[in-house]
């Protein structure tokens, strides 16, 4: 029973300061699915007088509100509250949780959230003896409408092309958001592989069925791919490779159709992935290999602040190979040591031919590469031979890195900083467990991950960078935004006061000597005045003076 409040309590139990809540039950003011364990708690801690303890509730009052209230035993069966106002917290941390997991256009699982997924089906698939297969499914020319008519067309696509999908998918198996334009489905526990093209052809019947965008009429024209487990595979992971393998080759010759794995000429299933293995191991020697630079901008004067050091391939026969293709091949080949070693190598090296210690080089780390044995000594080898400061590099891991051997991650984190190197977790958002590691890392900054980004005109991508600046800057860290493509989203982003800025609209990447020129002719009066003329415009809260 409450002896006594305030007009705050009140306000927050109650909803108004007004109301007296004397005499009443504190558990009747909150949520019913949780007040039989408030009540648990609550006597738990005057029985047994324990220490003070935190706890996030719930209340009946409209708006939601969630408080935080810090419990104090006061003897004879008596406590102490002290509530605070917990709710735009509460749904910031949510929000972050649910956009970890889900797709915040499509509010579909994305892939994070479908691992779990695929895994506990295949474990089904394994103890029933059934089968199990995988669609990836790629929507046709939404590039295309991006560039003619703007991303917000795209997206429309997208949304459309997700609900089609989504309700074929209600009663069949799982569905996520893959990548931006392709979706994964997954139809798990098939009695009999003689089941498979009815779904095929279920599926198919989609195609070419017309919706309205923006008074067009467009048809929704889909290529797929999909393999069968466990008989084109029984490992997880290669079944998303196989089915990758058969969108492919559809799309280059079976276009806005559905072709299986299994029936890829031989020649071709691993023909590619054989030449990139193949050459791999000679590829840095013969100098196909090589560093490309973009620049980070800083968001409050916009002076250059740093570079990040890309690794680009241009094979002799294949021409350039997406980085997303041959750095999964060295990661299963051990030959992500040896390219990591290359592109930390290189970047010493422009970091001292460049002679301007202010301009810090980022450097991606990879899993292998920071769990070496040799790590160290290779960074104190390169140190010596380039002659430069630690502090003139910033080294990038990755969230799912810094989960994967925490203590090691710790011990060796502290050991870069004590050096002098800065430390930056890339792609942050995308690992959500990985928050309350934070505070153990030496860590300088957060690279927010480039799919938030490209959600910054949006309500929700907004908020989601929104909360993560919040969070970084409760925490005194740098925010570095990537993947920024025009002046209205640095303004965004500039209003949310993140720290540095990169992307194609500073620069592309560049190679060795273009970086160099482009350093020397950079001018950051061009993009100041660029976003002066935005801020007008926008009624941005943060222009910048002269």
């Amino acid at each position: 029973m409450i002896l006594a409040s305030d007009e705050t309590a009140n306000a927050l139990i109650a909803g108004s300061p007004d109301k007296n809540i004397t005499g009443n039950f504190f558990t009747s003011y909150v949520d019913k699915t949780i007040r039989d364990t408030i009540r648990e708690r609550i006597g738990h801690l005057i029985r047994k007088n324990k220490a003070p303890e935190k706890i996030i509730t719930k209340m009946l009052t409209t708006p939601e509100k969630w408080i935080r209230g810090h419990y104090f035993p006061a003897g004879q069966e008596k406590m102490i509250i002290v509530l605070e106002d917990y709710t735009d917290e509460y749904f910031e941390t949510k929000w972050v949780e649910f956009l970890a997991y889900n797709d915040n256009l499509t509010g579909l699982p994305n892939m994070f959230g479908f691992e779990q997924t695929l895994t506990d089906s295949i474990s089904r698939t394994q103890k029933s003896g059934n089968f199990l297969v995988m669609a990836l499914v790629d929507i046709s020319s939404v590039n295309d409408f991006n560039e003619s008519f703007g991303q917000k067309t795209g997206d429309q696509i997208i949304l459309h092309a997700a609900k089609f999908l989504k309700v074929f998918m209600d009663t069949r198996g799982f569905i996520a958001r893959w990548t931006s334009d392709k979706f994964i489905l997954l139809f798990p526990d098939i009695a009999g592989e003689n089941h498979i093209p009815a779904l095929v052809q279920g599926l198919n019947s989609l195609n070419n069925q017309l919706f309205t965008v923006d008074s067009m009429k467009i048809r929704i024209q889909f290529t797929a791919g999909y393999s069968v487990f466990p008989t084109d595979t029984d490992d997880q992971e290669e079944l998303l490779a196989l089915s990758n393998r058969a969108l492919l080759f559809a799309k280059d010759n079976f276009k806005n159709h559905i072709f299986p794995y299994k029936k890829l000429p031989d020649l071709i299933r691993n023909n590619t992935d054989i030449i990139i293995r193949n050459s791999l191991s000679n590829a840095i020697a013969n100098g196909e290999i090589y560093a490309v630079f973009q620049p980070k901008v800083g968001t409050i004067d916009f002076s250059l602040r740093g570079l990040e050091s890309l690794v680009r391939w241009n094979h002799p026969e294949m021409g350039n190979i997406p980085p997303s293709q041959f750095i999964p091949i060295a990661e299963s080949t051990g030959m992500i040591i040896e390219l990591g070693n290359f592109m930390m190598e290189s970047s010493f090296a422009l970091a001292r031919e460049m002679g301007n210690p202010e301009i810090k080089i980022s450097v991606n780390i990879s899993q292998a590469q920071f769990f070496n044995e040799n790590f160290l000594d290779t960074i104190d080898q390169n140190l010596a031979k380039y002659q430069i400061q630690p502090r003139q590099i910033v080294l990038e891991i990755t969230e799912s890195l810094s989960m994967a051997d925490k203590k090691l991650t710790v011990e060796s984190t502290h050991r870069l900083r004590e050096k002098g190197f800065h430390i930056s977790i890339d792609d942050f958002g995308t690992g959500y467990s990985s928050l309350s590691q934070l505070h153990n890392l030496p860590v300088d900054e957060l690279k927010i991950d480039i799919s938030f980004i490209r959600r910054i005109h949006t309500p929700d991508g907004y908020q989601i960078i929104h909360a993560i600046a919040s969070m970084a800057s409760a925490m005194h860290l740098r925010t570095v935004a990537e993947g920024i493509e025009d002046i209205s989203a640095v303004s965004k982003l500039s209003d949310l006061k993140i720290d540095e800025l990169q992307g194609y609209y500073f620069s592309k990447p560049l190679p060795r000597t273009e970086i160099l020129e482009y350093i020397t002719n950079y001018q950051a009066d061009f993009f100041r005045q660029e976003y002066q003329k935005e801020a007008l415009v926008s009624g941005s809260s943060s222009a910048k003076d002269e």
